[in-house]
């Protein structure tokens, strides 16, 4: 997920947009427990996109409170 893409989604969305890659991960290893997932590098994008979104917001709540304070 390209920086660009997550410029254009508020809050709520980059949230929401976590969360199902979140439950993305969680039924990837399900199926790779089970034998039917074998793209073993997507787990590795899956969380470097959950790491991208979870800074993005944090970097986006810290100026928009410094916003707030000036």
């Amino acid at each position: 997920m390209k920086r660009a893409d997550l410029e254009k989604l508020n809050n709520e969305e980059l949230k929401k947009r976590c969360a199902e890659l979140k439950d993305e991960i969680f039924q990837a290893r399900l199926k790779f427990r089970m034998g039917q997932f074998k793209k073993t590098s997507e787990f590795k994008r899956m969380r470097k996109d959950v790491a991208q979104i979870l800074t993005f917001i944090k970097s986006k709540e810290s100026t928009d409170a410094k916003k707030g304070a000036a």
